[in-house]
């Protein structure tokens, strides 16, 4: 939408002093006494929270989604890049019920404004230039009883502003605030403001203007920390689990400093170590002067951390949980301890890496939305959570983010800068698919499928005879994050690794394009698709073992997962994996490998590798390192909640507990129950929830429960057993 469609007479407002940190945006409106509509239409960069006569409105926090926003200032560096500026990007608006927190008469509103990615500096963004500084822009519209909705109030520079007690706000580095500079009292309707210096109008930017409907960030928990240590002038707590959030504090003295420090690892001796983050270059730090009363809580910043320190004088409250608000709609147990720990750590890892709705890499070091992490990902998101509006808002990301001359889709979406290969791209394709497969969302396919269209010209221009050659910019990588060094992706060949990403590209545009009624289009998917994997097979696979590059770091995994090899290739993969009882390989080749195992009959394998506890690459060692998320390497160096390697987790849903669907469906109308049985895995449960409603399955030794939601239709096959299931509860003896 344009701005005038949605503001009718609102122009955005800034504080008069460019330089004021967090301001609050202050104005008066009246309310009838026969009022009985009041709505406000509202839009804060970088991020804003809402006040009605002191009274924060709706529990959403960091609003609005982070976005594209609209075209930012050209930087060298973004030049350097080949950065695409040129696309008409989106933004997001807010409407709030005000009617809960009016009263008759006279009201104040009251905005505080945050940076957000806006506004952003530092770390890893000091190379991009921000979008602008802090404005804000709404409307508020009543209606009184029997009458017809009117016009009540907007944004324009007869507005005040005040600083608040937010001094510093930065969603990496923290927040600093003074309690004691910001008279509490201007919130309110009975205080003077006219003495307050006015706002300033400031330009309208050049943005698709669209109505946030989607699932917010909230604070969804707390923890009580226990103390770890104390050091005297300072002391370490223990969250007992790593989560993203902040620490709320209370601190009873007037004037105090209280500082605080978030780490997710602790040394030996009990004090903070935050060498995986980089934490002497970027310390996740809030810094208060209290007031003697208030609780200390940041606003506009959250942490990735299990620890904390904080100085003395102070004390924590609780620790608060916060992201986007996405329900936990499955659920897996057995009798194996390490995969329930894999499943419960992946729920906290995804759900600690998804804000403002992105799909971030790490809440920590760089919290990007990066392209391949979350295209790896979704399908596991799905799974384990009702994300159907969160991914459908990263999609019109990652489409927004798509340049509009080349094709190309940059290795972040919304895009700020960060690295990745030619794969990464490949989301436009995989997050469409699989929402459609998942979600039964056909409108996602046809409405993205000229951007998978751009897509796919993209990867031809960078191929030469079925290959993948080059990328145009940036980072050219393979798979990421090897075990042992980082310097392993160069031995895997990245082209041979993005090659196998076109052509996984090609089956799913095939099976979209037959979908939407292209037919010449999928006749050409499946010829490309063909023709990549002949040439791949001739020029990758030895001819001594059927191996790919020697199945070095998973080599063959890529191959058998889009159908070339030999059962030579298989066997060699078995051998070698069956051996090793752990993994050497990855992000990409850990679930092509899991998958590939359970699908070629393989499942007590893939059990043992998902269990393995033999040596650092595996998952079994993070557990008994007493990881609570999934680190971003298997061996524990940097980030330790990053969600990448457990995209492998679908696999409990799919193959343990058997539940897929028939070839050609989707949205989970025809459904097969087929588990691939575990000798060391006798009993095991869980469920996932799908368009209509709830599939559960519960194995003990040859007994199968299934239950399956009305409307579904359902098959049961294994063990030489085939039989159809219906609405219900099922049972059957094997």
């Amino acid at each position: 939408m344009f701005f005038r469609e949605v503001f009718k007479k609102a122009n955005y407002v800034s504080p008069s002093n460019p330089e004021c940190t967090g301001p609050y945006m202050l104005q008066d409106i009246d309310a009838p006494e026969n009022l009985a509509k009041c709505e406000i239409t509202i839009i804060g960069f970088g991020l804003f929270e809402l006040y009605i006569n002191g009274v924060k409105v709706s529990d959403e926090i960091f609003v609005p989604a982070q976005s594209d926003y609209h075209i930012r200032p050209y930087n060298q560096h973004m030049l350097d890049i080949g950065h695409n500026n040129d696309a008409t990007k989106r933004s997001y608006f807010l409407k709030y019920d005000l009617m809960p927190y009016l009263k008759s008469g006279k009201n104040r509103v009251a905005v505080l404004l945050g940076k957000g990615w806006y506004c952003i500096h530092g770390n890893h963004m000091d190379r991009f230039s921000p979008y602008g500084t802090e404005k804000l822009c709404y409307e508020i519209t009543m209606k009184k009883k029997g009458g017809k909705e009117y016009l009540a109030s907007f944004s324009d520079k007869s507005m005040k502003w005040v600083q608040s007690h937010i001094l510093e706000n930065d969603l990496f580095f923290g927040e600093k605030q003074d309690l004691n500079i910001f008279d509490t009292s201007l919130l309110l309707p009975e205080s003077d403001i006219s003495a307050l210096e006015n706002t300033v109008e400031v330009t309208i930017p050049d943005t698709n203007y669209c109505l946030q409907d989607f699932t917010p960030d909230r604070v969804v928990r707390t923890v009580k920390p226990a103390l770890l240590k104390d050091f005297g002038d300072y002391s370490v707590y223990d969250a007992g689990e790593n989560i993203t959030g902040y620490v709320k504090v209370k601190c009873d003295k007037k004037g105090e400093y209280v500082k605080l420090v978030h780490a997710e690892e602790v040394y030996p001796d009990g004090n903070l170590d935050g060498t995986n983050f980089h934490i002497h270059k970027q310390t996740q730090c809030d810094e208060y002067t209290a007031d003697g009363e208030t609780l200390l809580v940041p606003h506009f910043t959250y942490h990735g951390f299990r620890y904390f320190s904080i100085t003395k004088g102070a004390e924590p409250v609780e620790v608060v949980v916060v992201h986007t608000d996405l329900p936990v709609d499955s659920y897996f147990h057995s009798d194996d301890e390490t995969l329930n720990w894999l499943y419960e750590a992946t729920v906290r890892t995804y759900l600690d890496n998804v804000h403002q709705n992105v799909p971030f890499d790490c809440p920590t070091r760089e919290k990007y939305g990066y392209t391949g992490d979350g295209q790896l990902c979704c399908e596991m998101g799905m799974h384990i959570t009702n994300s159907e509006s969160f991914y459908c808002k990263w999609l019109s990301d990652i489409a927004d983010s798509q340049n509009t001359t080349t094709g190309h889709i940059p290795h972040t979406a919304p895009y700020n800068g960060g690295g990745g290969g030619l794969g990464w791209g490949a989301a436009i394709v995989e997050v469409a698919y699989m929402l459609w497969k998942y979600y039964g969302r056909r409108d996602m396919i046809e409405k993205y499928f000229p951007n998978m269209v751009r897509w796919m010209a993209y990867m031809d221009s960078r191929s030469s005879h079925g290959f993948i050659t080059n990328e145009e910019t940036g980072w050219c990588l393979g798979d990421w994050g090897f075990p042992y060094a980082r310097e392993n992706y160069q031995l895997l060949c990245p082209n041979y690794v993005n090659t196998y990403f076109y052509v996984k590209c090609w089956n799913r545009m095939y099976e979209i394009a037959t979908e939407l009624g292209q037919p010449k289009y999928a006749k050409m998917a499946k010829e490309k698709a063909d023709f990549s994997k002949t040439a791949m097979q001739a020029a990758y696979m030895s001819p001594m073992n059927n191996c790919f590059y020697n199945d070095f770091s998973g080599g063959n995994s890529f191959a058998l997962d889009i159908g070339i090899g030999t059962e030579t290739t298989l066997k060699e993969t078995v051998r070698k994996y069956d051996e090793l009882d752990g993994f050497d390989c990855g992000i990409f080749a850990v679930d092509n490998l899991i998958r590939v195992l359970f699908e070629r009959g393989h499942a007590d394998l893939a059990f043992k590798l998902l269990t393995s506890h033999k040596h650092k690459a595996s998952f079994g060692y993070m557990k008994d390192m007493g990881a609570t998320t999934v680190w971003e390497y298997m061996n524990g160096i940097k980030s330790h909640n990053h969600p990448m390697f457990a995209a492998c987790v679908s696999s409990f849903f799919k193959y343990l507990l058997g539940i897929r669907q028939a070839a050609d469906s989707y949205g989970y109308t025809n459904v097969v129950i087929s588990p691939c049985f575990v000798e060391k895995l006798p009993n095991l449960e869980g469920y996932i929830t799908v368009p209509k409603g709830r599939i559960s399955v519960k194995i003990e030794g040859k007994k199968v429960t299934v239950t399956i939601p009305k409307g579904m239709k359902a098959t049961f096959d294994a063990c030489g057993v085939k039989k159809k299931l219906s609405a219900g509860e099922n049972v059957i003896e094997l």
